[in-house]
């Protein structure tokens, strides 16, 4: 290992970061209780994402019509805040485009993902301005083209 990658494993680990091996070998510095890897994703059996993040990130509200069909996401907040318009619904981002319609996440399989990254509502809003004030939910898809070409 050179040093230059020994000096950034170290500094991640100090930070409570850590790299986590995807299923298509790449890594991603996210904390570790904010980032599904292809193992979980593999262990989890879950029929789709949806589901898969019900049981994942439990502390947001999967909101559903009476069909139950997806049709929104909310974060918890306290009985004293006070809520601006959407400004409890976290960003969904499948492979860099913002997702408008929830229900996309019942028809996807957990197969066809790579990983899933979570960021916390002040990360996201640093980020991606204070429409993510909810934070947001990055999946990343075994599809999607490679950045570096």
């Amino acid at each position: 290992m050179c040093i230059r990658k020994l000096v950034v494993a170290c500094l991640l680990a100090a930070q409570g970061s850590c790299a986590l091996t995807s299923r298509n070998g790449t890594a991603s510095h996210s904390p570790a209780g904010n980032l599904i890897t292809g193992e979980e994703l593999d262990a989890q059996h879950a029929p789709n994402v949806w589901e898969l993040l019900r049981v994942r990130f439990a502390h947001y509200t999967y909101v559903e019509d009476k069909y139950g069909r997806a049709i929104g996401i909310r974060s918890h907040r306290g009985g004293s805040s006070f809520v601006l318009n959407s400004s409890d619904t976290p960003q969904v981002v499948i492979d860099g485009a913002r997702l408008i319609d929830f229900g996309t996440l019942q028809i996807m399989p957990t197969d066809d993902v790579d990983r899933i990254e979570l960021l916390d509502g002040m990360s996201g809003t640093a980020l991606h301005g204070t429409n993510a004030g909810a934070g947001v939910i990055y999946i990343h898809t075994r599809l999607a083209p490679d950045p570096g070409r």
